[in-house]
């Protein structure tokens, strides 16, 4: 005699799988000027931190800043780093 699951427990197990895939993250982007409470589980990144991320090891001559900068994001985009 073989034991079947049945549709009740099928039907519960299916309610504990299906809420995981079904969530995307979620970001929320911000400066000092408009800060957020976060009420759930997200992302927060403030442009702040985003700008000195970008700029770190770029040279203080802005031109020469733009190109480097240019550069790393078209190999970053190239790698398929994001």
């Amino acid at each position: 005699m073989m034991l079947l699951p049945s549709p009740r427990s099928l039907g519960f197990a299916a309610l504990l799988i299906v809420p995981t895939a079904g969530f995307a993250n979620t970001w929320v982007i911000t400066d000092s000027a408009h800060p957020v409470e976060v009420t759930e589980v997200v992302r927060v990144i403030h442009l702040a931190h985003l700008e000195v991320a970008l700029s770190r090891g770029l040279p203080a001559n802005p031109a020469r800043a733009q190109a480097l900068f240019q550069a790393n994001m078209i190999t970053e985009a190239a790698t398929g780093i994001s």
